[in-house]
């Protein structure tokens, strides 16, 4: 059986080594074709210049060497002249330099004179309208005053107009009164008046007079008492409107006040409660920061100790796989479909680049399944299992196998593609589920300590976009373009990233970026990075992306369809007990 084995293993080794002559001598041959075909176009490109040399400067067959002969004693007088050709530039030079500078010096006085003036001018008009504003103030208030004395004015005329009509209108009674005395006194016989006794007429006239006198004063002094009594009840009367009008203005001006004290008791005391919050708030902010910078601390702690263990079990991975040849096993059939592989891609890539060959366009279509499994001592990892499905132009078919089964490992690899005449558009649609459970024991010392780290990422994608990476402390998310050749439009694309903690961030894309094949946009939240399109953005809705160890980031469309999604669980147990 060992010999079988061995023999076997020989011949699997030779038919290797073949293949890969066969191999390298494409490669040289590929190799060789390309310097030739640089050596021919750097060898046309020199006949080119040759030929437009000769049809330039043809004349005859002397021509070349005469023109050489021309040449050179054209360059030789030209070489003598060139020490005096310096010292003529170098002279040129410092004249033009003086003269540009003492037309720069007057060019600058003259500047600074107009500038004296403009400023001179420009004060002289600053206090002209200072003036002139002094006195449309003083006017304004002359005009205002005169203004007030013309309404007082008025209202003094307005009142003596009313007193004058109500006057009249007394005027008028007693002038009817006078009329119908008067009418009375002519209906009265008159005794015939003797013009002999002139004293006793005097006497009648003088009584008569006083009488008058008397009676008219007293309806004067009647008329006055009225007057003063009705000027009396009408001042008394606007005193007291004026009076209570004053007291209902105060009285509203105190309620007034009164609202506005409570209003501004209820705001301070609104804002006390409000900073006695804040400063809790505060507080509780300054705890949580302690207590997620320890958390920090914690889990960067278990990540290293995690990759320290993984790498030990990578470096076990290796030591077992790389054992003897005879505990590996080969198939010729794998090595040849392998070999039928490389040469389909050698010759499509070759025909891509030379434009010739059999090959015909058409679409390439590759399932690719990888997935490993490793237990190596106690310690128990499962490391990622990834699907997806990939257009191409290209033309062929194949299938690879590899597989490699050593002691407590076994580890299997299958890719398949195949070749379609049809063309369709580049599709990619991934999932990625990766899960590590580490447990490590010591059981070598009296000391036993244990600790488990649980931790599971989920990736999948409908189309050529996938969210690429996430960072751990939430400052940026990476977004990648998986086509080769299809460019993705983005514009108005919703990234939203959510926890445990429910924090929600959501960022929208500018309406015209377009992210191109193979490349990658970054993301970064406020304050952890430059925005400089195409290749960063700056999230400025929050200073951090959503962070925790329940962890969910989606990448939708224009439309609010899901396209790519990203979430990641993490549970942290650690237990130790000492015995002595």
């Amino acid at each position: 059986m060992a010999a079988t084995t061995t023999t076997e293993w020989n011949e699997a080794q030779r038919t290797r080594r073949n293949e890969n002559l066969e191999i390298g001598t494409l490669n040289e041959k590929h190799a060789d074709i390309i310097s030739n075909v640089h050596f021919l176009q750097a060898r046309r490109r020199k006949l080119e210049m040759i030929i437009g040399q000769l049809t330039g400067t043809y004349r005859s067959r002397a021509a070349p060497e005469y023109s050489y002969a021309m040449k050179s004693s054209r360059y030789e007088a030209e070489a003598e002249q060139l020490p005096a050709l310096k010292m003529q530039l170098s002279n040129a030079e410092s004249r033009f330099e003086a003269a540009r500078r003492e037309y720069a010096q007057l060019d600058e006085d003259a500047l600074l004179v107009k500038l004296c003036d403009i400023r001179m001018k420009l004060c002289v008009a600053q206090g002209r309208g200072r003036r002139i504003e002094e006195e449309c103030s003083r006017i304004r208030l002359e005009n205002q005053k005169l203004m007030d004395d013309q309404n007082a004015q008025r209202s003094i005329i307005d009142r003596e107009v009313v007193d004058r009509s109500a006057y009249e209108r007394r005027a008028a009674n007693l002038l009817a009164e006078c009329e119908s005395l008067l009418e009375a006194c002519k209906a009265q016989t008159i005794k015939a008046i003797s013009f002999d006794d002139i004293e006793g007429d005097r006497r009648h006239f003088r009584n008569a007079i006083d009488s008058a006198m008397v009676d008219i004063r007293r309806q004067y002094e009647n008329l006055a008492s009225t007057v003063d009594t009705e000027m009396k009840q009408w001042y008394d009367q606007r005193v007291s409107q004026v009076a209570s009008r004053s007291h209902a203005d105060s009285t509203s001006q105190k309620e007034r006040l009164a609202l506005l004290r409570a209003e501004l008791i209820e705001v301070r005391t609104r804002l006390n409660n409000l900073e006695n919050r804040n400063r809790l708030l505060e507080s509780l902010i300054a705890d949580i920061e302690d207590a997620k910078a320890q958390d920090l601390a914690t889990a960067d702690k278990l990540l290293k100790d995690d990759e320290n263990q993984l790498k030990s079990l990578m470096d076990q991975y290796e030591a077992v796989t790389g054992a003897a040849p005879s505990q590996q096993t080969y198939s010729i059939a794998t090595l040849r479909e392998e070999i039928l592989r490389y040469r389909e891609l050698l010759y499509g890539v070759g025909t891509g680049l030379l434009g010739s060959g059999p090959a015909a366009p058409g679409a390439l279509s590759i399932v690719n399944h990888i997935s490993s499994s490793h237990d190596i001592g106690s310690g128990v990892r499962t490391s990622q299992t990834y699907n997806g499905v990939v257009s191409h132009s290209r033309t062929g078919s194949g299938v690879y196998n590899h597989g490699v089964n050593s002691g407590g490992s076994y580890t299997h690899q299958s890719e398949r593609y195949a070749i379609t005449s049809s063309t369709t558009t580049p599709t990619v649609v991934s999932k990625l589920d990766y899960m590590i459970k580490e447990a490590t024991d010591d059981m070598n010392a009296s000391r036993i300590s244990g600790s488990e780290h649980d931790y599971s990422l989920h990736r999948s994608a409908q189309g050529n976009v996938a969210i690429a990476e996430v960072a751990a402390d939430g400052s940026y998310v990476i977004v990648e373009n998986t086509s080769l050749d299809t460019d993705q439009h983005l514009g108005d694309w919703t990234l939203r990233s959510t926890s445990s903690s429910l924090k929600q961030v959501s960022f929208t894309f500018p309406r015209d970026f377009i992210l191109t094949p193979q490349n990658r946009v970054q993301i970064y939240a406020r304050g952890h990075g430059v925005h400089n399109p195409p290749h960063t953005f700056v999230c400025e809705a929050d200073s951090t992306f959503a962070t925790g160890d329940d962890l969910s980031i989606y990448l939708y469309d224009s439309t609010g369809q899901e396209r790519a999604h990203l979430s990641q669980r993490a549970f942290f147990r650690h237990s130790s007990m000492v015995s002595y």
